[in-house]
């Protein structure tokens, strides 16, 4: 367990460690029907509730290390940006963190329904660590998670068409890229 200190080492509460840092700005426009559909999504699929946050410009070097759409974080690992926490220590349920820079208040592109669909499935199936002989670590997509990526797509398709009419998208518009392949 992480041991919190003040200045003279003295042990402080988690809440009083977090208690000046300002959390990520609430998501607005197009970000916020991104947050609705990813919590409509994991309660539908899983039945669980998840925080959603987005980094910003103010978080350009988390933007340099995270060359992601987003990022799944288990409720035992708290949120992927520590200004988060505080937020995360009121209800410390699982969270995803989106790229504020490439979802935008004012325009999505056009993989958003399946990066909410791909970070949500994370909750069933995570990631596996591989090392090459170099002992180079890698993070990868077990091969099961494709197929049940697939399933969940489909169980969720209506909303996916409730998603691109409220964010002025076709109805059957459908993202294909080769990060679904």
């Amino acid at each position: 367990m992480t041991v919190f200190k003040d200045k003279n080492g003295n042990e402080i509460s988690a809440e009083h460690f977090f208690k000046d840092m300002k959390p990520s700005p609430p998501a607005k426009g197009k970000q916020k029907i991104m947050e609705n559909y990813t919590k409509l999504v994991m309660k539908r699929l899983y039945g669980e509730d998840i925080l959603v946050f987005f980094y910003t410009t103010y978080d350009l070097s988390v933007a340099d290390l995270m060359p992601y759409r987003g990022i799944f974080r288990d409720a035992e690992m708290g949120p992927f940006l520590i200004r988060d926490t505080k937020v995360w220590l009121k209800n410390p349920i699982c969270s995803v963190t989106y790229d504020g820079l490439l979802y935008t208040p004012d325009s999505l592109p056009g993989h958003a329904w399946q990066t909410i669909v791909h970070e949500v499935t994370h909750f069933e199936i995570g990631m596996e660590g591989y090392y090459d002989p170099d002992e180079y670590y890698e993070l990868r997509h077990p091969k099961k998670f494709k197929e049940i990526f697939e399933k969940n797509l489909r169980k969720v398709d209506d909303l996916r068409k409730e998603f691109n009419k409220e964010v002025g998208w076709n109805e059957d518009f459908v993202y294909r890229d080769e990060e679904d392949e």
